[in-house]
């Protein structure tokens, strides 16, 4: 048979890492959601394992990121879990590095931002912040797409995102989950969002 050139060589060996790196990474997703769900099932863990700001200040700063993982009910953790899954899957086919600089940009900003910003809220719960950190992301890889209909989608993601987190603000409903027991937090959804954009700035996606 023919015999491969280097340069093919190359670019085979080349896919088989990217789809190595994206199947790991899509197990730390997995992983994610199945930590959420044992929060969810397990008696007392969300109570444990929840921002919460007295309990911070006290010393359980494991608060500050296990919080993500917590959620207020069924329906809460199924709408975030889905979303991570849906973006997670698309953002490890464009480049599971910035994936994985999102999430834990925003892991880390989300709860700062809380904390210094809006001391009203005592607890937080739910993956919706790291979930719009990755829908950052998306929308402005497409923006960096030379076609123009990627950069039509991604700018369209920017108008839904801002036009969602004003709904939020000014009605404290949620618009997908049924918020039952809780209010949105806008603020989590804004920053998230931008940690995942700025994750672009990491390596290069395949246009």
């Amino acid at each position: 048979g023919r015999r491969s050139r280097p340069g093919e060589l190359q670019l085979a060996q080349g896919a088989h890492v990217d789809e190595a790196h994206a199947l790991a990474h899509g197990l730390h997703l997995g992983r994610c959601i199945a930590v959420a769900l044992g929060a969810h099932v397990i008696p007392g863990a969300a109570a444990w394992l929840q921002f919460d700001r007295g309990a911070i200040a006290g010393g359980e700063i494991w608060r500050w990121l296990t919080g993500h993982v917590t959620h207020f009910g069924a329906n809460h953790l199924g709408w975030d879990a889905s979303v991570l899954l849906a973006l997670g899957t698309v953002g490890e086919r464009e480049s599971p590095r910035r994936v994985a600089v999102a999430l834990l940009a925003a892991a880390v900003s989300i709860p700062a931002a809380l904390w210094w910003w809006q001391p009203q809220f005592q607890l937080y719960r739910g993956l919706s912040g790291l979930d719009c950190a990755l829908g950052g992301l998306l929308a402005a890889s497409l923006l960096q797409y030379r076609d123009a209909l990627p950069k039509v989608a991604g700018a369209l993601a920017l108008v839904f995102v801002g036009a969602k987190c004003a709904y939020e603000a000014r009605t404290a409903s949620t618009i997908f989950a049924a918020g039952a027991g809780y209010v949105p937090v806008p603020l989590a959804h804004l920053v998230g969002f931008v940690s995942g954009a700025l994750a672009t700035l990491v390596g290069k996606t395949r246009q």
